[in-house]
């Protein structure tokens, strides 16, 4: 099945992890991790897993919500006193895409400005240079913006007194065991690490940049807390068990983590989902060259994991294959 779905996509490498409720993960593989040289895909090949870094800041936010270092009803004036209307925005709001803030990655200069040196280390600051004006009042609307999280990663800096990667690093990845699992650049990419490829004119040409960092420096920075880690889908249904199951929160917050808001889907940095009848806890990840989706479903305490370096693919296609084979249709 993992063979067939890499060549329906098609791309060049994909990975699979499914995790059955007694703690037992089955693994799948197929392709090459990267056209030149030649690698395969292997269960612990790390890929660039874009936004479901967004799930890790999101347990961050809430753990510290636990400990009583913040609310989530904190205004962003509290840590951020300068960003614009912060006295109007809420961590919640943050959290929920609810804030109103631009998406930089819609600024009609982010591209040419990201792409054109991939090699740039971008600064916090330099990235909320393409923040234009806001989407609607707080609380008003739903619009998914990265913007959110690269300010709930500085608001964690702020609170903790110590960088984010270290953070997430000392709360999640070492107590867990997630081996394969990292914030880029600040901790070292694998020299066998997935590269990223895009489709063109029925090939694929490598988006990987010169330095180890996936896909590159430039698009990793600029999206830091958004989007920079890297695992694999083994690591990532460990993590996506420990959240949703309740193992890093309290019973109240986790609740709060996973109700609808404004759009009916989107909870607290997780998105809530309903394949074939059955509900799941969700989150997407995509990023120049790669493609992530990471399912939790609530109700059988499974969850199925999918990588793949190629962006962007038909994942809901095959997330459906996964489903039906192990559920049913």
């Amino acid at each position: 099945m993992v063979d067939a779905s890499r060549e329906r996509i098609p791309a060049p490498g994909l990975s699979v992890a499914i995790r059955l409720p007694d703690g037992e993960t089955w693994t799948g593989v197929s392709g090459l991790a990267s056209l030149e040289p030649v690698a395969p895909v292997t269960p612990d090949t790390v890929f660039a897993v874009a936004s479901i870094s967004k799930t890790f800041v999101t347990a961050l936010i809430l753990q510290l919500a636990d400990e009583g270092l913040l609310s989530l009803d904190d205004p962003l004036s509290d840590f951020l006193p300068d960003f614009p209307r912060a006295r109007r925005i809420t961590l919640r709001h943050l959290l929920a895409h609810t804030s109103g803030v631009y998406n930089f990655f819609e600024h009609p200069r982010y591209v040419e400005e990201v792409f054109s040196d991939r090699t740039r280390h971008w600064r916090f600051e330099e990235i909320l240079g393409f923040v234009a004006a806001p989407y609607c009042s707080p609380g008003a609307c739903f619009h998914y913006s990265n913007t959110n999280f690269v300010l709930l990663g500085r608001v964690a800096e702020k609170v903790t007194g110590t960088p984010l990667h270290a953070q997430i690093r000392e709360r999640f990845l070492d107590p867990l065991g997630l081996e394969h699992t990292l914030f880029q650049p600040d901790e070292a990419t694998p020299r066998d690490a997935a590269h990223g490829h895009l489709a063109l004119s029925g090939g694929f040409v490598d988006h990987t940049g010169p330095s180890l960092v996936i896909p590159h420096l430039s698009a990793v920075t600029v999206a830091w807390a958004a989007g920079a880690m890297a695992s694999t889908p083994s690591d990532l249904s460990r993590w996506a068990h420990a959240l949703y199951g309740g193992q890093l929160l309290s019973a109240e917050l986790t609740a709060e983590m996973m109700a609808y808001r404004l759009d009916d889907e989107y909870g607290l940095g997780m998105r809530t989902r309903v394949f074939h009848g059955r509900r799941a806890v969700c989150h997407l990840g995509g990023i120049r060259g790669f493609e992530n989706a990471m399912w939790y479903f609530p109700d059988t305490d499974v969850t199925i994991v999918i990588s793949a370096n190629r962006g962007i693919f038909m994942i809901d296609r095959t997330m459906r294959l996964l489903v039906r084979a192990l559920f049913g249709s």
